[in-house]
């Protein structure tokens, strides 16, 4: 662990933190940036929410729209991905008789949130080396005559995948697409217009050192309009995207606090953070293979320093040895295990066999995949020795 950056947070430093991208880490300047928002509202709460805070969040929004490369009026400030996601489905009209088209590597918030309102979902298979026309032909498959909306992740959670979102535009169109992108704020190059999605939404949150709960969507033109916030307030008759910014009386420091993260990030290295991280999880996906291959022999493939090769970022599968864990079940107990030992890395069940979905971060060194791989072998053997 790098303890002059993990000074920087109040993360406990006994614990191994690699699994970032799950719900962030936030630096004490941010925290500390939260609080002085936090002690100004408590100052004169009425003032601030009836003259201030309007101006202070659309400077915010400006500043959101600068860091994504796009124009000023087509973002708006969300709390998540999952907020975006009920206002897309809302703006689409969204009804029992339609469908949406996701994958089996999606969020499953989407399909969730289609079920409550009636819709079907129906579902793209591809494997973890599927091809970019394979996973283009493999969601054009699903589109129907009733499909109002397609869905695919810049970065799926579960694999840690990047997927050719343009390439799924292209083969859906007409199809309104939404670009889960949950995981790309501060991990990609990011060139939203030119994908030709009707939506797009990140959470700031998990990659930019923002406070939790902060975020952004962006709607193509077209859908601006109908993009109506979540909670209906006071700004609501400003239009697409002010009206997202005041939900009513809610505690607003976080996404003030959202430059002061942004900062952060910039001043540790902006996309070099990225950079570095995948190259970690190079280093540190062959050391926790080797491992296991030594406590297992037999039970795993070799080791590829290429796969997976659309592997995002900030994190990476490792195969874990057959036989062992065997169900979405089995997973949940061994990461139960390992944060008991002091261990966040999410082992995964996806499509009949096991992994482990490595992760970095600005705080990690190559020694922490050290010790993760002894206590992994450690917790395998107690469990199914």
């Amino acid at each position: 662990m790098r303890h002059d950056i993990l000074e920087l947070f109040d993360a406990d430093p006994t614990v191994l933190h690699l699994n970032t991208g799950a719900f962030g880490m936030v630096p004490r300047t941010v925290r500390a940036a939260q609080q002085r928002w936090s002690d100004r509202i408590e100052a004169n709460p009425v003032r601030f929410f009836r003259l201030e805070c309007h101006d202070e969040l659309q400077q915010v929004r400006h500043r959101v729209t600068d860091f994504l490369g796009v124009q000023t009026d087509s973002v708006a400030l969300i709390r998540n991905v999952s907020e975006a996601v009920g206002v897309i489905l809302d703006a689409i009209d969204l009804r029992a008789g339609d469908d949406i088209v996701v994958s089996d590597h999606g969020y499953p918030t989407v399909a969730l949130a289609a079920g409550t309102r009636g819709a079907a979902v129906r579902t793209a298979p591809f494997g973890i080396d599927a091809s970019d026309a394979e996973i283009a032909a493999a969601f054009a498959a699903q589109v129907g005559e009733h499909t109002r909306l397609v869905v695919v992740d810049a970065v799926t959670s579960p694999a840690g995948l990047e997927l050719p979102v343009r390439a799924v535009v292209e083969a859906v169109a007409p199809v309104p697409v939404f670009v889960d992108a949950a995981h790309s704020a501060g991990t990609t190059e990011l060139d939203i217009e030119p994908l030709g999605a009707a939506f797009w939404a990140t959470n700031l949150h998990k990659w930019c050192y923002t406070p939790r709960g902060t975020g952004a969507l962006w709607t193509a033109a077209p859908w601006r309009d109908r993009a109506l916030p979540a909670v209906t307030s006071w700004t609501s008759y400003k239009g697409y995207p002010g009206a997202h910014d005041f939900p009513g009386t809610v505690d607003f420091s976080a996404m003030l606090a959202i430059p002061d993260g942004l900062d952060f990030w910039a001043a540790h290295g902006g996309l070099e953070i990225a950079r570095r991280n995948r190259e970690l999880l190079s280093v540190g996906s062959e050391l926790v293979h080797r491992r296991l291959a030594m406590a297992f022999p037999g039970d795993l493939p070799g080791f590829d320093p290429s796969w997976p090769g659309r592997a995002a970022p900030g994190m990476r599968l490792v195969p874990l040895p057959d036989g062992l864990i065997e169900s979405a079940d089995d997973a949940a107990e061994v990461y139960e295990r390992l944060s008991d030992r002091g261990i966040e890395c999410p082992p995964a069940f996806w499509g009949g066999r096991s992994y482990l979905r490595l992760g970095s971060g600005l705080h990690v060194d190559e020694l922490d995949y050290d010790r993760l791989a002894e206590t992994l072998v450690a917790t395998l053997r107690g469990l199914f020795a």
